[in-house]
């Protein structure tokens, strides 16, 4: 079983920046970060 990904407070604040920037879908930042489109949603 893999064990879960710690994410910094400075990454979290990062994707919360860029998910609330307009012209940019979801899709595209989670495949900047790396990780899945339902992961940055949560």
């Amino acid at each position: 079983m893999a064990s879960r990904r710690k994410f910094s407070d400075k990454y979290k604040r990062e994707a919360v920046r860029m998910a609330t920037q307009p012209g940019v879908t979801k899709s595209q930042i989670a495949y900047e970060l790396g990780i899945t489109t339902n992961l940055l949603g949560r």
